[in-house]
């Protein structure tokens, strides 16, 4: 069984990896931006986003100016280092059910 709540929609983001030059000019002119979190969430009409990183990981530059941006226009946004960081996140926020609680 899923672990979502109800009144919860959200998205995963592809935007990473690497690409040929076509592929990223045709992705550019689509409307693909760099920096955009891992993963997007309207929980009851709020909007929120998580990039994922390893517990190495760090901050692009385009990540830090994009989370001005959507910090700015009302949505909440957020950083957790590993899996398991960012399940714990997601219960707090009220995305997913607490492990305990998965039937």
């Amino acid at each position: 069984e899923t672990r979502k709540l109800p009144g919860v929609f959200w998205f995963a983001v592809p935007n990473g990896g690497k690409r040929d030059p076509v592929t990223g000019r045709v992705m550019k002119a689509e409307g693909v931006r760099p920096g955009v979190p891992d993963l997007g969430l309207v929980i009851k009409g709020q909007s929120y986003f998580l990039e994922v990183k390893k517990e190495n990981g760090r901050l692009s530059r385009a990540q830090r100016e994009l989370r001005v941006e959507i910090e700015d226009a009302g949505a909440v946004w957020a950083v957790t280092k590993g899996l398991d960081e960012a399940l714990q996140l997601l219960e707090k926020w009220r995305a997913i059910k607490p492990a305990g609680q998965i039937t």
